[in-house]
């Protein structure tokens, strides 16, 4: 017979935890990609998935859960200039803005740091995708200078529209897990694409491309 395996709550090295944001990268559908620098956090808050109970006689037969939607918050002190057009602003002369206008969809890519009780933070890392982000506005608040200044933080609620892929419910969110790929040279060309170097240009890929590039494929691109 096959032999059983005891539960173990003891294992080393089965204690991962996440924790820090680096990298965080603007695409948007007009200009290069830019690091968003003061980028303070992002929270995920979604919405839907309920379970939607049906009886007969009586008795729960069916729970179904209901689509989910993906909402997210940004904190952050500051903003790349790129990201005006994402807030519904316009430059329509150097140094002249008007608010107010149609915003423009974005996408994000950034990092979190991974440790275990065996690894150190930041041995292995966790690379997020994140698509077709829409920003509603947010609040802003001015105030005069005190005793004890502070820096005016910038804060938006952001939903997605997500992109279809084979096989999966349409994709808001990628993650990339360092730790779990397949041939690190791999993620290591991914980065290249979503950061640039002296000789790639940098670009947002999309789920089938990093598919793509994740299982060993050569994936071409028209710079």
């Amino acid at each position: 017979g096959l032999d059983m395996v005891a539960i173990n709550w003891n294992s080393t090295g089965k204690r991962s935890y996440e924790a820090g944001l680096d990298r965080v990268v603007l695409y948007t559908q007009t200009s290069d990609p830019v690091p968003w620098f003061g980028f303070r956090s992002y929270e995920e808050s979604i919405s839907g998935g309920e379970a939607e109970p049906y009886y007969i006689d009586g008795i729960k037969y069916l729970n179904i859960p209901s689509p989910e939607d993906y909402k997210a918050s940004i904190s952050s002190v500051g903003y790349p200039q790129e990201f005006r057009e994402c807030d519904g602003s316009r430059q329509l002369a150097a140094g002249l803005i008007v608010t107010q206008q149609e915003r423009r969809p974005f996408s994000l890519s950034y990092r979190t740091q991974v440790g275990s009780d065996t690894r150190p933070l930041g041995t292995t890392y966790r690379l997020h995708l994140v698509y077709n982000l829409l920003a509603s506005p947010s609040n802003r608040s001015h105030a005069t200078l005190q005793k004890d200044p502070s820096m005016e933080t910038n804060k938006w609620s952001v939903t997605s529209k997500p992109i279809p892929y084979p096989g999966v419910k349409p994709i808001s969110h990628l993650i990339i897990d360092s730790s779990a790929v397949a041939v690190a040279s791999r993620l290591t060309t991914v980065e290249r694409y979503l950061y640039g170097t002296s000789t790639i240009t940098p670009r947002l890929l999309d789920p089938g491309q990093i598919v793509a590039i994740l299982s060993g494929e050569t994936v071409d691109f028209e710079d």
